[in-house]
Order: C-alpha cells, then structure tokens, then sequence
C-alpha cells in the first residue's frame, strides 16, 4: 500500500439510507399532531408511530424536519413582505 506511513485507510463507505415517502393517511396524521403540538411528548410520537406503521425515529425526524420547513417559511414571509413596497408606493405607474 503507498502513502504516507500512518495514513488511514478510508473509512467504509456508510449505507446511504432511502428517503421516506409518506402515504397520504401517514402525512395527515403527523401534520394534525404538529398542528397540536410542535414538540409532541415522546409517548405522542411513540402512539402516532405505532398507528401510522413508522418507527418512533422516523417519526421524531419528520417533527424535526417539519420544524425547520416551518421556520424557513416563516423568516422567508417576512423577507418577502419587507422588501415589497408599501400600498400605492411604487407601482407601475408610479403612484
């Protein structure tokens, strides 16, 4: 093997997990949960797994993402509603 003495081999390459669709039933479940609440108790997400046939980790990543997909909304809203020109400022015709 060349390279420089004491150099690591590479790691094993780590298996690349599938993306999970969600079924209609699965993703309305979980969105009337966040509705409810956004940082449901583990024994919530522990029963809406159980329900929904996702593993409790599945569960517990999808409030995580669903978490993050809302603050990007909600700072994006903001970013968008601040750079639009009040009413009757600025428009087309200039009024």
């Amino acid at each position: 093997m060349s390279g420089p003495p004491g150099a690591r081999s590479p790691a094993p390459r780590q298996r690349t997990r599938m993306r999970t669709v969600f079924t209609e039933t699965q993703s309305r479940e979980l969105e009337q949960l966040f509705l409810r609440a956004h940082y449901p108790p583990a024994d919530a997400r522990a029963q809406l797994a159980a329900c929904t046939g996702l593993s409790e980790e599945t569960v517990r990543v999808w409030f995580k993402n669903r978490r993050a997909r809302r603050k990007r909304q909600r700072s994006g809203s903001k970013r968008a509603a601040s750079r639009s020109p009040p009413r009757g400022e600025g428009g087309p015709n200039g009024t």
